[in-house]
């Protein structure tokens, strides 16, 4: 699956859908442990409005990669079916075949899967619903027929940046039961969480395709 929009501007947070307190604006996304420069393991933390490029991804060919360090999105070793918790982390960017395990597909109910198999995905660790909560690769789970919020993401686009170093979004988290707005670059759409099967910003791929016994696609 290719991404439709490649343009490098465009910067995004990737946000859980597990926690968000609006009372007091408290989200939680994505970044590297510690805002580490370093090939570093990705955790929760909450959203910051300055000083926050650790926070912010974009992607380019498959690939999501972090503002602040260059480094992408991986999960460590490689081997998505060895035992034991699968870390999700940022190292140097790969090419060729070695980039297999830093490819990603966005799927429908805001799942962010591995290309190496689409039902391994972003999962948070003992569906912990906290700062410090570490990034799992983990099989889909389904839940009385509903993907549970802890491997659930939105993602929430930044549309600049001040300069006070402040960034904003091009939707407020307020609105995310609104219909995500793609316009006719087909680009992401802003902070959203679709009610219904809606067309993704990366890739459309329907549930049909949660089948346990399918093969994993190639590496």
């Amino acid at each position: 699956m290719n991404f439709p929009n490649e343009d490098s501007s465009c910067w995004f947070f990737i946000r859980s859908l597990h926690y968000i307190n609006l009372s007091d604006h408290q989200e939680l996304v994505i970044q590297p442990v510690g805002e580490s420069r370093e090939p570093s393991r990705l955790v929760l933390s909450q959203k910051k409005y300055k000083n926050n490029h650790a926070q912010h991804w974009k992607h380019d060919n498959g690939q999501i990669q972090n503002r602040l360090t260059g480094l992408c999105i991986d999960y460590e070793h490689g081997n998505y079916k060895r035992l034991g918790d699968i870390h999700i982390c940022q190292w140097h960017k790969k090419v060729g075949k070695e980039s297999h395990n830093q490819k990603w597909i966005y799927r429908t109910n805001n799942l962010i899967a591995s290309n190496d198999d689409i039902n391994r995905v972003l999962h948070i660790k003992g569906a912990a619903a906290e700062p410090g909560a570490e990034v799992l690769l983990k099989k889909l789970e389904t839940v009385h027929g509903v993907h549970p919020t802890h491997q659930r993401w939105a993602l929430d686009v930044v549309v600049d940046d001040d300069e006070d170093g402040e960034s904003h979004q091009s939707r407020p988290a307020s609105s995310r039961t609104s219909t995500p707005a793609i316009n006719q670059g087909h680009a992401i759409a802003g902070s959203y969480l679709p009610p219904v099967e809606y067309a993704n910003p990366w890739a459309q791929l329907n549930d049909d395709d949660d089948n346990d016994d399918e093969p994993a696609r190639g590496k």
